[in-house]
């Protein structure tokens, strides 16, 4: 999560945040729809122009998420 919250608001795909943490996809992805779950994340579908994305679902930080890293700092 930290990964994500450095980049809010920019939405990183699966692949992106696996390069990252040096971790597979399969296991990023796992535990993306986890956050998701829990309300900590969420699927970005389309682009910031409103275009639907076909090839893959990126993912960010939801807004309250990002609030609590801030008051933690």
């Amino acid at each position: 999560m930290a990964f994500l919250n450095e980049r809010y608001p920019e939405a990183m795909t699966c692949r992106e945040i696996a390069e990252e943490l040096a971790r597979d996809n399969e296991f990023v992805a796992r535990v993306l729809f986890f956050l998701k779950e829990k309300g900590l994340a969420m699927q970005v579908t389309a682009s910031p122009r409103g275009r639907d994305y076909v090839r893959w679902t990126k993912w960010t930080l939801t807004p309250s998420t990002k609030a609590k890293f801030e008051s933690l700092g």
